[in-house]
This record gives C-alpha cells, structure tokens and sequence, in this order.
C-alpha cells in the first residue's frame, strides 16, 4: 500500500502496522515473537486500526502479514 500512513496498534504484547486504504487492509507484524496466537492478534489489530469489521472469509496470510477487505457499515467502499 504505497503512500499509505500506517497505523501503529498493539494487541496483547504483538505489534503490528495496519495500513488502510479503499476497503482493504494489510498489518505487518512488527515485534520478534513466536508464540500462538498471531493471526487472531492481527485479526484484532485490523479492526481496531480500522473501526470497521473485517469481511467474513476474507482474513488471509501467515504469522508476519495479514490482508482483509472491510466492511464499515452503510458507507462501505465499492469492493468489486
């Protein structure tokens, strides 16, 4: 997500920068860890950074990053 500023969350001691930008959302885990639970924590740290709730079915990726598309209500943005 080129020129997006990220936002900086943490979630239960895991770090992530979460980047926004038309619906979408990407968090980057930024913190040396290895234990389980990751994915729920970027899970979390999406929607925080975003105040939106993630699109059932569409959370994807591995301990270090994570991509979702949003769903923000009545303003949602035009996802297809």
């Amino acid at each position: 997500m080129w020129g997006v500023a990220p936002v900086q969350v943490t979630v239960d001691g895991s770090t992530f920068s979460v980047y926004i930008h038309n619906g979408q959302a990407e968090a980057i885990r930024t913190n040396f860890e290895y234990r389980k639970g990751i994915l729920e924590r970027g899970h979390t740290a999406i929607e925080r950074a975003s105040g939106c709730e993630i699109v059932p079915g569409s959370f994807d990726g591995d301990p270090a990053r994570m991509v979702a598309k949003l769903h923000c209500g009545p303003f949602d943005f035009d996802l297809e």
